[in-house]
């Protein structure tokens, strides 16, 4: 057991604090959040299926004994009675087909004398969040065809208020409706359906498809699992890691070899796939064992005639130019070499050393070097980019050679 004592220190124990938590809520909240809501709308779904085969009741059938129940929600009524004059109440920050819109409740009189809310159905607003003129419900007795709707409830902290003289609810909640107009109503509603009496825009029916809740609750669930398992991995990578470090602690290790320097044309190497070279090498390096025809012949045609191009360019600075072949890259020099150059695929790769950082638009990356020059590095493609930019680039490094800038 001695080997998990490193589970003690403070880091582990918060790591496990913390996946044993995020676990736990994924089993205990997060899941079951997910799983509820989709329970709760196919649910829905199913009530709302089952309402479009039934005929309409009378809605005094469902408002007998103790009311309607959840499992009434959606049926289809009739309703015959009177809207009660300017008692209509607005409902604020609705979204009917992803706009926002008020909708307006007004209280019908039932002709068996009791009193029920009814949604007439929605209107935009108008300037922004303006509340715009809103058609009065008809007078006189009325017969409505309409959905029958449990209360929404209310949550503290959104009280009604009245504005553009409209009281305005956040809410479908029929008490709390009622303790602003003084009404008895009955603690359900009724949604219009399309074409009746009174009515505005119609509030379309929810979509019947279960959404994305039960994905949502599976995901949870498996972010519970994978937790405790994540942690257990890196439990068995650090028992690894120990393992290793006592098993060289128990031999006798020899002295680390420091590895010699990289260059920078290693570096180029690594970076861009091709065998490591010297950017520019010393006229004692890498020796001439192959001639420009060889070195040429297995390469891109394009990118051979850049590169007799740049040849022709640089062997014309001078006399005193001369000409070094590698195995992997041709290089010039006078005194001490200013340009080397290599094919690579279809493009030609040159270095240049400048006395100071300058800008081309084949150029690909600079970097310092021994004395007081920078090499650039220039990607050429086609003959089109030797331009005289590029043979004032080629004279200069050729000057900066000869130790005249």
């Amino acid at each position: 057991m001695r080997r998990l004592t490193f589970l003690l220190r403070p880091g582990w124990l918060v790591l496990a604090l913390v996946v044993v938590g995020f676990a736990y809520a994924c089993f205990t909240v997060l899941a079951p959040w997910q799983l509820g809501k989709n329970t709760d709308t196919e649910e829905r779904n199913a009530r709302i299926s089952a309402s479009m085969a039934q005929d309409p009741v009378p809605v005094g059938d469902l408002l007998g004994g103790d009311g309607p129940t959840i499992d009434d929600e959606w049926r289809r009524v009739v309703a015959e009675g009177s809207y009660l004059p300017d008692s209509d109440v607005l409902v604020r920050l609705r979204s009917v087909e992803s706009k926002p819109a008020y909708e307006v409740l007004t209280p019908l009189a039932l002709n068996d004398g009791r009193t029920i809310l009814v949604n007439r159905g929605y209107v935009r607003p108008v300037q922004g969040t303006e509340v715009p003129e809103i058609p009065p419900a008809p007078t006189g007795p009325v017969t409505l065809d309409a959905r029958i709707r449990m209360s929404e409830g209310t949550v503290p902290g959104k009280d009604p208020f009245t504005d553009a003289g409209y009281q305005q609810v956040y809410f479908i909640d029929a008490p709390q409706v009622a303790s602003l107009t003084g009404l008895e109503l009955e603690d359900v509603y009724l949604q219009l359906d399309t074409d009746q009496p009174g009515g505005l825009g119609v509030v379309p029916l929810p979509q019947l498809d279960s959404g994305p809740y039960l994905s949502y609750g599976l995901q949870w669930l498996a972010f519970g699992i994978m937790a405790p398992l994540g942690l257990g991995y890196f439990v068995w990578a650090e028992l690894r890691e120990r393992r290793k470090a006592k098993a060289a602690a128990a031999g006798t290790p020899e002295a680390p070899v420091e590895p010699a320097p990289r260059t920078t044309a290693e570096k180029l190497a690594d970076r861009y796939g091709r065998p490591p070279v010297t950017a520019l090498p010393r006229l004692e390096e890498s020796p001439m064992y192959v001639t420009v025809d060889d070195y040429l012949a297995d390469k891109d045609p394009a990118a051979v005639d850049v590169f007799r191009r740049v040849r022709a360019m640089i062997l014309d600075l001078g006399d005193d130019v001369t000409e070094q072949v590698h195995s992997s890259e041709i290089s010039w020099s006078r005194t001490r070499v200013f340009a080397a150059a290599f094919v690579y695929s279809s493009r030609l790769e040159v270095a240049l050393d400048l006395p100071k950082r300058v800008h081309h638009r084949t150029l690909r990356e600079v970097f310092p070097n021994k004395g007081p020059v920078t090499t650039h590095r220039l990607s050429v493609s086609s003959v089109d980019e030797l331009d005289d930019h590029f043979i004032a680039l080629l004279e200069e490094a050729y000057r900066t050679a000869a130790g005249r800038p």
